[in-house]
């Protein structure tokens, strides 16, 4: 009877050990939440969480947070080591939801001006703004925006020691801002 005792013993050991483990996972999400809604300045009540995730970018694990309010629709990667927020990205809502009358308004899709330029090629522009190749670039980010009813690129990436940002118009593929700095 002994070696059945301690085998129940140790099998209960080890389910409260992966027990553990689950919550400690559990709980690194439910902070990426939280470090999520703060940046963003978005209280729980007015958020509806719609994804979070934990996956593995070059080697280090990163929390990915998706969540909605009436007028916005917030997409957060946080390193799960750290805490650092690695990317943020708002974007307006396009549903019924997310109407709003007044100077604040978003278009309508009926008033936006359709984008001409793939987000490929907003990419492609943005490099040669930039005087680097496809090759040199990493960790790039092509977000549609829109500014009143045109809508631009927001490209973002790394090369070499540099953090580039360049706004393509999506329509004319006009460089319409760009800046670098250190990373």
């Amino acid at each position: 009877m002994r070696p059945l005792a301690t085998a129940t013993v140790t099998a209960a050991a080890l389910l409260a050990l992966a027990g553990c483990s689950a919550d400690e996972d559990a709980m690194a999400l439910t902070e990426a939440v939280d470090l999520a809604l703060a940046d963003a300045g978005v209280a729980e009540a007015d958020a509806t969480v719609v994804d979070k995730h934990s996956y593995e970018d070059d080697g280090s694990a990163v929390h990915g947070v998706t969540f909605l309010t009436a007028d916005a629709r917030y997409r957060y990667e946080i390193d799960a080591a750290t805490g650092d927020i690695l990317g943020a990205h708002v974007d307006a809502r396009d549903d019924d939801a997310g109407a709003t009358s007044g100077a604040d308004a978003q278009p309508t899709d009926a008033a936006r001006v359709q984008p001409e330029l793939t987000p490929t090629e907003a990419l492609e522009a943005a490099l040669a703004e930039a005087g680097v190749t496809r090759d040199e670039a990493r960790d790039w980010d092509t977000d549609l925006e829109y500014d009143s009813t045109a809508p631009f690129y927001e490209v973002s990436f790394e090369a070499g020691t540099l953090e580039h940002e360049v706004w393509v118009d999506a329509v004319s593929g006009e460089i319409l801002q760009s800046w670098s700095e250190r990373d």
